[in-house]
């Protein structure tokens, strides 16, 4: 009898990817979008959020591929999901928090009026 290979792919389930698996979804996601190829990295984000479900960048990303590929209800819903995962607070950098907060309301805004409208 062969032996079993150890390295099973992460892309079967119940298989959890090691860290290495979601750096390289990420890097492959980012990748697509810099190709505008924005199918491509809405899949690769959605591999890492299937293992990370509540992660801002990843969800940040995905808004932003979606806004890109003329997804503007996801995109919108996706920046509404960070601004209310960074608001909590339990989440570490206050920071970070206002920054992402920032962008994440003028992509809306922009979206929802054609003006970022931060300055209101």
């Amino acid at each position: 009898m062969a032996q079993e290979n150890k390295s099973t792919k992460s892309n079967e389930p119940g298989v959890i990817p090691a860290s290495q698996d979601i750096d390289q979804w990420l890097e492959s996601g980012w990748s697509h979008c810099s190709n505008k190829e924005y199918f491509r990295a809405e899949a690769d984000f959605q591999k890492v959020l299937a293992q990370m479900p509540d992660d801002p960048d990843t969800i940040y990303a995905l808004a932003m591929t979606q806004q890109a590929n003329g997804q503007k209800q996801e995109s919108i819903q996706n920046f509404e999901k960070v601004i209310q995962i960074i608001q909590d607070p339990s989440f570490p950098d206050h920071v970070r928090a206002i920054m992402l907060t920032r962008l994440a309301r003028g992509h809306i805004n922009r979206m929802k009026t054609g003006d970022w409208g931060l300055d209101k």
